[in-house]
């Protein structure tokens, strides 16, 4: 279905899309809104896309009808060109445009698929935006709208911080207690979910910082902040009380921004600080277990996750050498 809308002084048109793509036995279910700017300007273009995004809960991405076809095919195959630097030849404006991609693309997986981990990793990415806009003094608005968008994913990831820990611990040999765990606490999260969606936080945080991006064009001055932010926050971690749990947990996203963007810069330090998240994780986990046991009604489950939380003194042990770790790396 077509409209052809007049928008300030542009002409838009706006294209609604139902159906299905299939292959053999194999379907992916379509609906989607394309917005065209057929004369005026591209600022335009944005500001309908925000408005119908408060109406509606309407979220950016860029993978075509073609790409879902293929990936009927090849679940892998992606049309996505990631972006690479070194940390001396950093661009922040390829930067933020491959997070706003990677983020778009990762909660529109997340849509189809409901794996639950992509909301982890989108919160890393989001994290990374966080850090970037406050390094190159982006306007206060943009930055509480990813701040937003930061919480609302806590509160869905909060409570599973059990099942989290689980997940990422190499040494559990229990994977499927992670997802009987995750099962017990499904009506939470689906509600939390549902007050994402419907506020759609996410949806207007990326139009917003896409049309900031169309707007603003950021140079090299940009690239010594964002290099200046990093090392600032990379010694206030080194700071941090290793013996404190919550202190450490209260940094959990200056620790994930620092993973995302020295992962994309291809620094070697990147394993240290990713080591470093999934140690917190995992004793902030064993933690929580702690809590939880009681009220587990499977025996099997109970015992399992029982002689998991015997290891918190040797992983807290863990933990303080990966803390101290963080500072070999600098």
């Amino acid at each position: 279905t077509t409209w052809l809308l007049s928008h300030n002084q542009s002409e838009i048109e706006l294209v609604l899309d139902e159906g299905h793509i299939s292959r053999d036995d194999r379907h992916t279910a379509l609906c989607e809104i394309e917005l065209e700017l057929k004369a005026g300007q591209a600022s335009d273009l944005f500001d309908l896309a925000l408005e119908l995004a408060q109406r509606f809960p309407l979220v950016p991405c860029d993978v075509n009808k073609a790409e879902r076809g293929y990936q009927l095919m090849n679940p892998k195959l992606s049309f996505f060109q990631p972006y690479t630097c070194t940390l001396n030849q950093l661009d922040t404006q390829a930067l933020l445009n491959d997070a706003l991609t990677r983020i778009s693309r990762r909660w529109d997986d997340f849509v189809y698929s409901r794996n639950w981990w992509l909301l982890v990793v989108i919160q890393r990415e989001v994290s990374a935006v966080q850090l970037l806009l406050k390094a190159v003094q982006a306007d206060t608005g943009l930055q509480t709208r990813w701040a937003d968008v930061w919480q609302a994913l806590h509160n869905i990831i909060q409570p599973a911080q059990l099942p989290v820990g689980l997940f990422v611990d190499r040494n559990n040999n229990s994977l499927g207690l992670s997802q009987r765990i995750l099962r017990s606490i499904d009506k939470h999260i689906e509600s939390q979910l549902h007050q994402l969606v419907q506020s759609n936080v996410l949806g207007l945080a990326i139009l917003g910082l896409g049309k900031h991006l169309f707007l603003h064009t950021y140079d090299t001055t940009s690239a010594d902040q964002v290099r200046a932010a990093l090392v600032e926050t990379a010694d206030q971690l080194q700071t941090l009380d290793a013996t404190s749990i919550d202190a450490q947990l209260s940094h959990l996203g200056d620790m994930q921004a620092l993973a995302y963007v020295y992962r994309r810069c291809q620094c070697d330090t990147y394993n240290a600080i990713n080591d470093y998240i999934d140690q917190l994780l995992i004793v902030a986990a064993m933690r929580q277990a702690n809590q939880v046991l009681p009220s587990l009604q499977d025996q099997d489950s109970r015992a399992k996750l029982a002689s998991w939380t015997r290891r918190i003194t040797v992983e807290l042990r863990a933990l303080q050498d990966a803390h101290r770790g963080l500072g070999k790396q600098n």
